[in-house]
């Protein structure tokens, strides 16, 4: 809407996260598959690239090196930051219910070792995942 000479591209890239998940993602295995992936885009010869998945990030090096230096990178954790900061400054009644304490707890519905590892490469320092407790309301609490 905002320009309508911009071009859109998509490229599935179905094998990624399974290597990156089990922790192949600085491995030689995952550059051969983001040279597959990405060549069809390349030959379009596109400006900027939009990181679709969140443990994209996680091999954002390598993908800036196979695109090259002139496409621009848009990752997830280069831009929620600062839109939550947006939307918090503009719903205030919000973020007047958050917590100050700087705690930062973790939750998975299923926390695993595998699943702390990779969190903590994602995050940067070494995190410990809570359970998280999902509660499903029967049928008869919707009366």
């Amino acid at each position: 809407k905002l320009n309508p000479n911009i071009k859109v591209f998509q490229q599935a890239c179905p094998g990624l996260v399974p290597l990156i998940e089990s922790g192949q993602y600085r491995s030689k295995k995952i550059i051969r598959l983001l040279r597959i992936y990405l060549a069809p885009l390349l030959e379009k010869n596109i400006d900027s690239l939009i990181l679709g998945c969140t443990h994209y990030g996680l091999i954002a090096d390598q993908v800036q090196t196979i695109v090259g230096e002139k496409t621009r990178l848009l990752n997830e954790a280069d831009i929620v930051p600062g839109k939550l900061a947006c939307y918090l400054l503009r719903h205030p009644q919000i973020e007047k219910k958050l917590t100050k304490n700087k705690r930062i707890v973790f939750f998975s519905t299923k926390p695993s070792p595998k699943f702390d590892h990779l969190g903590s490469q994602f995050f940067g320092s070494t995190i410990s995942a809570r359970l998280a407790i999902i509660a499903h309301m029967s049928s008869k609490s919707h009366r």
